[in-house]
């Protein structure tokens, strides 16, 4: 188990108002198997963790009401604090999930301060150090007393630097005295460049930075914390991968596009160094530019490296040539001139924190500058270029995308032209005579709305001085639109038994035409007259495909009943497989019609296992009838089409009689219908179905987990965990023994010793839906009470009654425990009391020792640690011979794991109370 110490941090409260927005999915790392999660939408913590600091449980806090642009930039701050490490910022509670609990950690922003701040005074947030991978226990950041995503985001990546096992940074002054808790840093020579520790109070800067020196100890030598290492050794996860070369030899080589060169890294140690190599292909002006990354480019707002550039190249001479470029001023470095084609090396570092060792900074200058970065380099000028391709699409068609294959110059502007038809790509400067201009197309790319004609598209691009057209054109050729055809009218009527239909063939002026390529066919048969006739893309229930028929006529065969034919035709090219127009319908007429009779009415629910009525016909089906019956799992309607076969029924073997009796032990709801034949006649389905709702199991349900309070506590409500089941009504009764030691009731005998009520309403009553069961008792007892539950399970109207009467199980018990004890003569020991004084043991939980420290004033003659089980019981003492300040170090030993209480003892009075964990 990990270290636990309640950390906040404070600033003064704002009240600002925001529309809600939705919360974006981020991560900052995807398939990293560490994980921080910003839950900006509410948590309900009842793992019980702040109970040992006399919180309530469970804590319940509220969404962060902020605008999907402030959740964005939250994450964004976030992330690049986080960015030189192996580990993912997400905002994506099933990100968050699917890690191991081993490796991750929850930060809730929130404006539900209250059970933090109202015993501990306004903080910005609160957090338990080295708890991450330690299971559910969440760190908070309070936005009730923050003033803005900035302040959230320092806030956030704070309070997780807590968890990570990161105490404060202090301030400290020139003869080692701590001055202020949070270290504030120092302004640069810009407000750009001015920085501050995360660990310390960096609301007011605009650089953040991890940081290596006095933490928050009584001095400024007591205590030398080295973030960077802390956060990667002790963790699970270290820093990423670099993944650029250190030197001209192992250079990162990449490509110009579009007349430019970019790349985005990350420096990810304050020894990082990446060097890239690119090649100038043409010789003109070109601008170097490493900017770190930010949320503002003019500012260069939530950047965490300041950076270092240097430009390496041979010259016409043979000399080597270095540009260096590294304001003191500004976090980037950037360099313009005329150059050459030929190879050239960027290598980018991180430079050192001005004034770092006038703040306490025990590392290099540039330990805490390391963050993502975007080195690029442009031409000063090119239009770009756009692939003279030809596309062919399907009429009424959706081009996609004109986009530049090389792109332009960065700033440029862009206007789209197009020709009706196939044309010459226009070339340099040379006039939009015959062009016509799109209207608002000024974008670098192009989505064209649905042609109908070919149409060729280019662009024109304007750097401020220059005009020119894009290099190539896109042309898109339009086929002619599908047409599916309809079939030729010509239904038919035949008399029982059989008739011949004629061959079915398309329309004269109906046949399928547009696209490109050759038509494929598929017929399609339908049991009966078609009451859907089909179309679009789908097929309907009971249409099915007649093997072989795939021509485009079909020659059915002959028939005995009722049959509706229909094609699907599929286009070489545009479209998709789509039903023709209109159905042929073949007619058998009956030589008369009989009645198949009605199922008698009677739908039942019955108990698991039960068995259902006898099915009969209340209205009996023509003489000579035969009969099959069927069923479906669940409770459905009756069937949809009187003659078709039985899709979706299961026929029931044996089952030929005009009546249907099940044989009993029925586990699932189920309908059953009857199928009726009369010699000549058709097939038909009875009237009617008989629908039998099963219940599930019966089971008495279980009650909530067992509770403990100070003596004479009042108990909160027992309710139900999990509700009875299984019957149409549930009879319950409260019983209680006046003890903890009884041993939870099984089956339905009342052990000896139960109390319970006949007049008290809330010791009996009856449920109908197992919902609502519960006991709000007014005392624990002086030494505790064991309840339970007995359900007896009864009718409600048709619903039978099932199950035999039974115990809820487990039981549930008011545990008491002693809290405190009272210390007498307070008046004569209210000075000592005053000068005394007991801290909380750290850390706590422990599993193997831990720390307590305490105050013992000059005038005490005896003094001792005692630690108490929650019965009472002195479990262990550690005297203490010295006065002042002093620690007394308590090893885990025999105590098994949970909660005990300790004491300081002076002379024989017990002063003080706290509460420590011993954890497995």
């Amino acid at each position: 188990m990990k270290t636990k110490i309640l950390i906040l941090i404070s600033l003064c409260a704002f009240v600002i108002q925001y529309s809600f927005g939705q919360i974006p999915v981020l991560n900052s790392l995807p398939g990293s198997t560490s994980v921080i999660y910003l839950d900006f939408d509410g948590h309900s913590d009842n793992s019980g963790n702040w109970d040992n600091w006399g919180f309530s449980n469970p804590i319940v806090t509220a969404s962060a009401v902020l605008t999907t642009a402030q959740y964005t930039e939250i994450h964004n701050r976030v992330s690049e604090d986080y960015r030189p490490f192996n580990i993912n910022i997400t905002t994506s509670l099933a990100t968050y999930n699917a890690a191991a609990v081993a490796n991750r950690q929850r930060i809730v922003i929130t404006p539900t301060s209250q059970f933090y701040t109202n015993q501990n005074g306004s903080a910005g947030g609160v957090a338990f150090i080295n708890t991450f991978g330690g299971g559910e226990i969440a760190g908070y950041v309070f936005t009730n007393f923050l003033s803005g995503p900035k302040s959230y985001a320092e806030a956030c990546s704070h309070e997780a630097g807590h968890t990570l096992g990161l105490n404060h940074h202090s301030k400290f002054d020139a003869v080692c005295n701590k001055t202020t808790e949070y270290n504030s840093g120092l302004a640069g020579p810009s407000t750009q460049t001015g920085w501050a520790p995360i660990m310390g109070n960096s609301y007011s800067r605009n650089v953040t930075t991890w940081y290596k020196g006095a933490s928050n100890g009584s001095t400024c030598t007591a205590a030398t914390q080295d973030d960077l290492s802390i956060i990667t050794t002790t963790n699970g996860f270290s820093y990423r991968t670099d993944d650029v070369g250190n030197t001209n030899a192992t250079a990162t080589t990449l490509s110009f596009f579009g007349g430019q060169f970019n790349a985005t890294r990350i420096l990810s140690t304050n020894s990082d160094v990446d060097v890239f190599k690119i090649t100038i292909p043409v010789a003109g002006t070109y601008s170097f530019l490493a900017s770190p990354y930010s949320i503002n480019t003019a500012t260069y707002d939530a950047a965490n490296v300041d950076l270092d550039m240097t430009i390496n190249f041979i010259n016409s001479s043979g000399s080597t040539v270095n540009i260096h470029s590294s304001p003191l001023d500004r976090l980037d470095a950037s360099y313009s001139a005329f150059f050459n084609s030929g190879d050239y090396y960027i290598k980018i570092t991180n430079q050192g924190l001005t004034n770092y060792v006038d703040v306490g900074g025990t590392g290099t200058t540039d330990y805490g500058s390391i963050g993502q970065y975007s080195v690029n380099v442009t031409q000063v000028f090119t239009p770009g270029a756009i692939t003279s391709t030809t596309t062919a699409l399907c009429s009424p068609a959706d081009p996609t995308p004109i986009a530049f294959t090389i792109g332009a110059t960065s700033g440029s502007s862009y206007q789209w032209y197009f020709q009706n038809g196939i044309v010459a790509p226009p070339a340099g400067t040379a006039t939009t005579v015959g062009w016509t201009l799109i209207t608002g197309a000024t974008g670098s790319t192009y989505d064209s709305p649905l042609l109908t004609i070919d149409r060729t598209f280019s662009c024109r691009v304007t750097n401020g001085a220059t005009s020119q057209w894009a290099n190539g054109a896109k042309v898109f050729t339009v086929r002619p639109a599908v047409s599916y055809g309809s079939l030729a009218a010509g239904n038919q009527s035949f008399v029982f038994p059989t008739g011949n239909p004629a061959i079915i063939n398309f329309a004269a002026s109906g046949s399928p035409s547009g696209g490109s390529g050759t038509f494929t066919y598929q017929w399609y048969s339908f049991p009966g007259i078609a009451e859907v006739v089909p179309s679009g893309t789908a097929i309907p229930a009971f249409w099915t495909a007649i093997a072989g028929a795939t021509g485009s006529s079909y020659d059915p065969p002959t028939v005995g009943e009722n049959t509706a034919y229909a094609v699907r035709v599929t286009p070489g090219a545009c479209g998709v497989t789509t039903w023709a127009s209109g159905v042929r319908q073949i007619t058998v007429l009956p030589l008369s019609s009989f009645n198949a009779g009605t199922l008698a009415s009677g739908n039942q629910t019955i108990c698991f296992l039960g068995d259902p009525a006898n099915i009969t016909f209340s209205t009996a089906a023509a003489g000579a009838s035969t009969f099959q019956w069927y069923y479906q799992n669940g409770i459905v309607p009756a069937p949809l089409y009187a003659t078709n076969p039985p899709e979706g029924w299961t026929l029931i073997s044996g089952a030929t009689a005009a009546n249907y009796d099940h044989p009993g032990a029925l586990t699932t709801s189920r309908t059953f219908a009857c199928r009726v034949s009369n010699p000549g006649f058709q097939t038909k389905w009875a009237t009617g179905v008989r629908q039998v709702t099963v219940l599930p199991p019966a089971s008495p349900g279980s009650l909530i987990a067992n509770q403990i309070g100070c003596t004479g506590y009042n108990p909160a409500p027992i309710t139900m965990a999990t509700n009875p089941v299984g019957s149409g009504a549930y009879n319950w009764r409260w019983y209680y023994w006046e003890n903890t030691t009884q041993v939870c009731p099984t089956g339905s005998v009342v052990p000896a010793g139960a109390i319970t009520s006949t007049t008290d309403t809330r010791f009996f009553g009856t449920s109908t839906t197992g919902v609502g069961i519960n006991f709000d008792p007014t005392s624990s007892g002086a030494s505790g009470r064991t309840w339970a539950l007995l359900i007896t399970p009864s009718a409600n109207g048709s619903i039978p009654g099932c199950g035999v009467a039974q115990f809820a199980s487990p039981c549930h018990k008011t545990l008491v425990t002693v809290c405190r004890e009272d210390v007498s003569n307070e008046d004569v020991l209210k000075e000592i009391e005053i000068k005394s004084a007991l801290d909380q043991n750290i850390p706590n939980p422990f599993d193997r020792e831990t720390r307590i420290t305490c105050f013992i004033p000059e005038e005490i003659q005896a003094a001792s640690i005692q630690v108490y089980g929650l019965d009472g019981r002195m479990v262990a003492e550690r005297a203490i011979t010295d006065k002042g300040n002093q620690e007394v170090v308590l090893a885990k030993g025999n105590l098994s794991p949970g909660i005990y209480v300790y004491s300081l003892v002076l002379d024989g009075q017990k002063k003080a109370f706290k509460r420590m964990i011993v954890s497995k």
